[in-house]
């Protein structure tokens, strides 16, 4: 049997790019999938809109929220599929089989992730960005992600055990898929376009300074063992010259 899986929206006044995510999901061709939006209690009209789609929609609710990675563990915990996408509002998936594609086809039980290509999408053009799994090197996630969060499956486990960190306003997804990549680094790529991500809206696109010192705080630890080899290493070539 397919396994169970679940796609969560988060949004917050959003009322003019909120129904081609909903449509992007509840037009996907694979059955076995449960939608979950989860709106930071819009003034905008975005839940009047979220409410025309509720027949098509598993779980919803309006409330306040301590921002958009504390809204995304809210969704993790009123999920039940084995595996966990997030299609936050104004992102779409780049057809209505995307799912099917990958769930109906073969999956390495030992994965914690999934992830495929994408499209940016930016007001001058498109650029689609591809991920080669060959290429992938095992301390390549200390640098970066493995792909945008719209196009990353995870195992429902680890969103449970790790969760997104709401210290971090912009780069929490970053930190987990760090914090991840220490306990289980089995991902698995699949060679197709999974969303199309509206970059030019993208909160750490509108907020690169922030996010980039966000990552640096992520990355301190790292940053601090490898100052800690060097000067290992530097004292050893000393006392080999003495």
């Amino acid at each position: 049997m397919c396994p169970k899986v679940s796609i969560i929206t988060v949004v917050y006044n959003d009322v003019h790019n909120i129904s081609r995510t909903v449509e992007s999901i509840i037009g996907q061709s694979y059955s076995n999938l449960e939608y979950i939006v989860i709106d930071g209690d819009s003034v905008d009209g975005t839940k009047d809109v979220v409410k025309t789609y509720l027949s098509s929609i598993d779980v919803y609710i309006s409330e306040d929220d301590n921002g958009i990675y504390d809204a995304m563990n809210k969704g993790v915990s009123l999920s039940s599929g084995d595996w966990i996408l997030f299609m936050n509002s104004g992102d779409v998936f780049y057809n209505g089989d995307v799912v099917s594609n990958i769930f109906c086809a073969s999956i390495p039980l030992a994965s914690s992730l999934i992830y495929g290509d994408t499209i940016f999408r930016y007001d001058e053009k498109d650029v689609l960005t591809t991920y080669n799994s060959k290429k992938y090197k095992k301390n390549s996630l200390y640098k970066y992600m493995p792909s945008c969060h719209q196009s990353i499956f995870c195992r429902r486990e680890y969103l449970q055990r790790l969760q997104f960190d709401t210290r971090y306003h912009i780069a929490a997804d970053f930190d987990f898929f760090y914090r991840l990549h220490k306990i289980n680094s089995n991902y698995f790529y699949v060679p197709i376009i999974i969303s199309i991500y509206d970059a030019s809206q993208g909160l750490s696109s509108r907020n690169k300074l922030r996010c980039y010192k966000e990552i640096m705080k992520i990355k301190e630890p790292y940053y601090l063992y490898l100052l800690l080899v060097l000067l290992a290493y530097v004292k050893y070539i000393v006392k080999k010259c003495l």
